[in-house]
């Protein structure tokens, strides 16, 4: 059996976090699993592209204060933190 990719783990607690105990079928499960894992990759997409650029701490905050905001108002709207209870 193989041992689990912390990416992996991280699916797990944040589908919790969006879902609770709930369950989900197998096919929303896994295109939950594929925007989630999308996610990871656009980020380490985000920051391969930027590794050469002088002004990479510039393009990181800026993704951090939109991330940011986009978090608040998600809390703002729902009354709950997309990301889990940890972020709230």
């Amino acid at each position: 059996m193989r041992e689990e990719h912390s990416f992996e783990l991280q699916f797990k607690d944040w589908k919790r976090a969006g879902y609770g105990n709930k369950e989900i079928s197998p096919r929303q499960e896994t295109e939950v699993k594929r925007a989630f894992m999308g996610g990871i990759f656009e980020g380490l997409n985000f920051l391969i592209s930027h590794m050469d650029n002088p002004n990479i701490e510039v393009e990181v905050n800026n993704a951090y204060k939109f991330l940011k905001a986009f978090h608040e108002n998600e809390v703002a709207i729902n009354n709950k933190s997309p990301f889990g209870k940890k972020y709230y």
